[in-house]
């Protein structure tokens, strides 16, 4: 008898051991039946949404208040659509559907036949099913339940406010075009449409602004250890796609609930527990890495070490102590950012204070290092590095021989700086308006540096101006007229967009390089 019992409690521990052994995370295709279950409770649910069914898709859900919130901001919307399209037909007979009410319970059953076509990660009893670029379709969250597959969130990154509100939006804006209808105040489908589209821009301009994308909060509970790479580790990752053993094996190891998010032209694999983001093209190889400080976006700290033994939190003087100055500079995604191009990776700081030597690091980004650059520090730059002078032709002034951009000659340019990198206020790349092809790079001088400018080209009409960069001249065109506070920078014919990202980095980095011993702000 005790035999029996111990193979018993044996035998107990051994299917509990395999219980948790598999309940780790897993990245699983549409046509593994493994996420079958999961994937058909998400596709019922969105089919209740679709139907204005509020109290089926509420059977199918388990989530916390603020995410039931959500599911009857999806339903209304549905409702008061569906409900303000049956009423512009009874009013105006059958019409053109696409004149009519955007067919808003379509386009949620839509859904719900796609979410059996998704990616999504599954994690023992939790499963993630991606987001996608569709509108509102956010990804969502499900959990087993007693063997039953229920819907706990409805945007895989947990903030529904702001998506809560946009959804709301739209509702009362067809409501309020309902109400209309009934008070006969249209005479034609077109003024109710035209309405319509009026009472829709606050939901669409908060759709512009992104507006439920408000930062992410951090979970209450502690974070959880992981043994996560070294960002070194991490670097030998290059050049493998989303399904190799190698990223199999990382995902397998990550705290928490990963959650995919499919784009047009990449997919992004997200873990906020692990402080981490991974970055594929659309043929799944690896093309960015971000790694996150402590509340970053509502990310954890990742817990690896970071290039050189910096750390989030470092200052930027500290940066460039140990790295040298950036190669390329940006506004970022919360302020400075400064790339070092030739090393692979580039680090974003937590201000908008370019020149700001206390500023510290919020995000480390490892990108794939660039085999034509120099890996030696830029140390000592000359100053200024961004120079305004003027090409000249009188041999009594004193001047330096440059090689013109133009053609194959030199030209003689003054010695003189009439403006540096201390008068511009903004560098950044354009991309091609409508009617051009040519990327850009735009410059916005600071008031004073505008004022000198303006001064320095109504004196010198018909005279060539260089633009030098690190003693390199960019362009010397010819002032034809007073100049304002924007230049531009107009790239060659054949130039790519990564051309002038390039060289509006290099600029950038230039006009907000840190002087020695500055602690200018």
């Amino acid at each position: 008898m005790t035999d029996r019992r111990i193979i018993i409690l044996t035998m107990a521990l051994l299917v509990s051991w395999r219980a948790v052994v598999r309940a780790e995370p897993r990245i699983v295709m549409p046509d593994n039946p493994a996420g079958k279950d999961a994937r058909d409770a998400a596709a019922a649910f969105f089919a209740k949404i679709a139907q204005g069914d509020a109290r089926g898709a509420k059977e199918q859900f388990a989530g916390e208040a603020d995410q039931l919130e959500l599911v009857n901001a999806y339903v209304d919307w549905v409702s008061s659509y569906e409900t303000l399209a049956k009423q512009v037909k009874d009013r105006f007979g059958e019409t053109d559907p696409r004149k009519g009410v955007p067919p808003i319970g379509p386009l949620m059953q839509s859904y719900a036949e796609r979410q059996l076509e998704k990616f999504m990660v599954l994690n023992g009893d939790r499963a993630s099913i991606a987001a996608d670029d569709k509108l509102f379709d956010e990804g969502m969250e499900l959990r087993q339940i007693n063997g039953v597959w229920k819907v706990t969130h409805l945007n895989c990154d947990h903030r529904s406010k702001g998506l809560e509100k946009v959804l709301q939006a739209y509702a009362a804006a067809a409501r309020s075009v309902s109400q209309d209808l009934q008070a006969k105040r249209f005479s034609s489908i077109e003024e109710a449409m035209s309405a319509l589209s009026t009472q829709s821009k606050k939901a669409e301009e908060m759709m512009r602004k992104r507006g439920f994308d408000a930062p992410r909060e951090l979970p209450a509970t502690p974070a959880v250890k992981w043994a996560a790479p070294d960002s070194e580790v991490l670097a030998k990752y290059w050049g493998k796609t989303l399904f190799s053993p190698e990223f199999k094996k990382l995902v397998s190891t990550m705290p928490g609930m990963p959650h995919l998010f499919i784009l047009p032209e990449s997919l992004r694999l997200t873990a906020e527990d692990a402080g981490i983001t991974l970055v594929f093209d659309s043929n799944g190889g690896l093309k960015l890495i971000l790694l996150y400080g402590e509340g970053i976006e509502g990310f954890r700290q990742y817990p690896g070490a970071l290039p050189k033994g910096l750390a989030f939190g470092e200052t930027r003087k500290n940066v460039e102590a140990a790295l040298g100055r950036p190669n390329e500079s940006s506004s970022g995604r919360y302020g400075y950012s400064a790339t070092y191009p030739q090393l692979g990776f580039a680090f974003d700081y937590a201000k908008e204070s370019p020149r700001d030597p206390e500023n510290s690091v919020a995000e480390v980004r490892l990108l794939p290092p660039r085999k034509d650059l120099n890996a030696a520090k830029v140390k000592r730059p000359v100053f200024p590095r961004l120079a305004f002078r003027l090409v000249v032709t009188d041999p009594a002034i004193a001047a330096d021989e440059m090689a013109d951009p133009i053609g194959d000659k030199t030209m003689r340019v003054s010695r003189e700086v009439l403006l540096d990198e201390t008068s511009i206020a903004k560098v950044q790349a354009t991309y091609p308006t409508p009617g051009s092809n040519d990327f850009a790079v735009a410059i916005e001088f600071s008031d004073q540096g505008a004022q000198k400018m303006k001064e320095i080209s109504k004196a010198n009409v018909n005279h060539r101006l260089a633009i030098i960069l690190d003693g390199e001249v960019l362009m010397a065109p010819n002032i034809q007229s007073e100049i304002g506070k924007n230049i531009q920078i107009t790239m060659a014919k054949d130039a790519k967009n990564t051309e002038a990202s390039t060289l509006a980095g290099r600029m950038h980095a230039a006009v907000f390089t840190l002087q020695e011993g500055a602690a200018k702000k």
